[in-house]
């Protein structure tokens, strides 16, 4: 089962929403998009969905399946 552009685009927003809220200072906020390029997102992301990947049971087929997703996501944003 393959993600779906919108699938895809959800996950992106997820990981980027995810790391501003842990950001409490404006001064580090303002910073922080300073300093953001496509390279430091796209390690954001990688490093966001290789620990999504790894926390997947490889027990469970619905869990392998959405492995399998995630690690060919985490491919496909090498293409960017």
């Amino acid at each position: 089962m393959a993600l779906s552009d919108k699938e895809k685009t959800e996950k992106f927003k997820r990981i980027i929403i995810k790391r501003l809220e842990n950001i409490y200072d404006k001064v580090v906020l303002v910073n922080q998009f300073k300093n953001l390029s496509w390279t430091k997102i796209k390690i954001l992301i990688n490093q966001a969905l290789q620990q999504s990947a790894d926390q997947c049971d490889i027990n469970i087929q619905n869990e392998t399946d959405k492995k399998a997703d995630i690690l060919a996501l985490k491919n496909e944003i090498e293409t960017y």
